[in-house]
């Protein structure tokens, strides 16, 4: 399968007047940061993508690494259900409202994926 592939801000990629064309591992890795940085019910054409940032900085999960946990989960079964997490960090800046979470994770075919998400 094929997608477009996306610049740094999230833009079709166009060189010399040709969209570029993304597939495979680097296909898949796209697609799980745009799921992970999207709010869920943000995208009109499809309210269901995404997760719910409010679980990510909101006051009830106070630290909670589990719920942070869990919503990144869901945003990797949009992708591929077969997504499990290997490692998982948070860190917390409550002050400044933001969240950095950094994970690995693996699917069924092979492909691991290591992205650093910041939500504020």
């Amino acid at each position: 399968m094929y997608g477009f592939l996306l610049d740094e801000n999230k833009d079709v990629k166009i060189v010399n007047g040709d969209i570029q064309l993304i597939s495979g591992n680097g296909l898949t890795r796209q697609t799980v940061g745009c799921v992970l940085g999207t709010n869920k019910g943000e995208w009109c054409l499809n309210t269901d993508e995404g997760i719910r940032f409010e679980n990510m900085l909101g006051n009830y999960t106070n630290g909670n690494s589990d719920v942070i946990r869990s919503e990144i989960e869901e945003g990797l079964s949009q992708v591929d259900s077969s997504f499990f997490i290997t490692n998982f960090r948070t860190e917390h800046d409550k002050s400044n409202r933001k969240l950095n979470v950094s994970f690995s994770a693996q699917n069924n075919n092979g492909t691991i994926i290591q992205p650093s998400m910041i939500y504020e």
